[in-house]
């Protein structure tokens, strides 16, 4: 049986994986699904973000957008993996 690796970049376009990579500050909001858009054809997908987008308040959803960016993080950077989950459950403690 062959198993797949987790890859948590895929929900992602390319140009906000690399922004995250790259350290750059991304909007929370950025990595919520319904903010990306399938826009051209099939044979040639592409992601384009719906314009602004309120900022993320909801603690749950939050943590839901940190997590995606802290795995895409984790995967370049393993070494920053346990500070990520320390800030992580920060949050959700003050929450």
């Amino acid at each position: 049986m062959q198993t797949t690796a987790f890859d948590p970049a895929a929900r992602f376009p390319a140009k906000i994986v690399a922004r995250i990579e790259g350290l750059e500050y991304v909007e929370m909001a950025e990595l919520l699904q319904e903010a990306w858009a399938v826009e051209g054809t099939n044979a040639n997908p592409l992601l384009k973000l719906h314009g602004c987008r309120a900022p993320v308040t909801d603690t749950l959803v939050w943590t839901e957008c940190f997590s995606s960016m802290a795995a895409i993080l984790a995967r370049r950077y393993p070494q920053k993996a346990p500070e990520l989950f320390a800030y992580l459950r920060r949050i959700i403690n003050a929450a």
